[in-house]
C-alpha cells in the first residue's frame, strides 16, 4: 500500500516540480507554460488527495475501521440513519466483568484478558 500512495504522489507531484525548478531559470516559462499549465497541475495535485483517501480505504481494513468508529457512527448517529453496532460496542464489558473493573489494580484490558483466559 505504501509504494502505491508514494508512487501516486510522485505522478502528481512530479511534473509540477519540475516545471518551478525550470520557472525559477527563466521567468519566460513562467509567463508562457506556468500559467497555461499551472491551474491543471494544481487539479491534479488535489485530485491526488482524493485518490489516496480512496486508496487507503480499499487497501487497509485497519483504517475501514476507524473511520466507521470514528467519523462514520457519529455523523450516522446525529443523522439516525441506522443504528451502529460496532465491534466496540460488542465488546464492551459483561456484567461479570463489573468485579474486576471496580478493582483499582485492574484496567479495562486485563479484566478482558482475564475473562477470555489469556
Amino acid at each position: 500500500m505504501l509504494i502505491t500512495v508514494v508512487m501516486c504522489f510522485v505522478i502528481t507531484e512530479f511534473p509540477q516540480g519540475i516545471l518551478v525548478l525550470i520557472c525559477f531559470s527563466d521567468s519566460w516559462y513562467f509567463d508562457n507554460v506556468y500559467i497555461l499549465l499551472g491551474d491543471f497541475l494544481d487539479v491534479i495535485v488535489l485530485l491526488n488527495s482524493s485518490v489516496n483517501f480512496i486508496l487507503y480505504a480499499s487497501m487497509s481494513a485497519h483504517f475501514r475501521h476507524t473511520f466507521r468508529t470514528k467519523v462514520w457512527n457519529p455523523v450516522a448517529k446525529r443523522l439516525k440513519c441506522h443504528k451502529s453496532a460496532t465491534p466496540i460496542q460488542q465488546s464492551l464489558p459483561t456484567p461479570a466483568a463489573q468485579p474486576l473493573l471496580r478493582s483499582k489494580r485492574h484496567s479495562y484490558f486485563t479484566a478482558v484478558a482475564e475473562l477470555n483466559g489469556s
